[in-house]
């Protein structure tokens, strides 16, 4: 068997994001449907909310909550430091 070398040309398009848009980007797929998941609404809530904790492009994702007897509502979201 002979060995073929195999030239290919790779466009790399865009540029790289900043922290800022990730997190930004992160921050707008939180949302209230994808967090429900199988609960019908915020007022009929019946299974467990689902709360990332890493967002879709790498942000570090916290819940908390000042009320202890719910849930975590609310988030702060910061990118991971690389």
């Amino acid at each position: 068997m002979a060995a073929r070398n195999v030239s290919f040309d790779l466009v790399v398009k865009g540029g790289l994001i900043t922290e800022a848009e990730i997190v930004a980007a992160d921050m707008s797929a939180l949302t209230l449907a994808s967090i429900l998941e199988n609960n019908v609404d915020e007022s009929n809530v019946t299974t467990n909310l689902v709360l990332p904790t890493t967002g879709t492009l790498g942000s570090t994702i916290e819940w908390t909550s000042n009320n202890t007897a719910i849930a975590p509502y609310t988030a702060s979201l910061r990118p991971i430091k690389r």
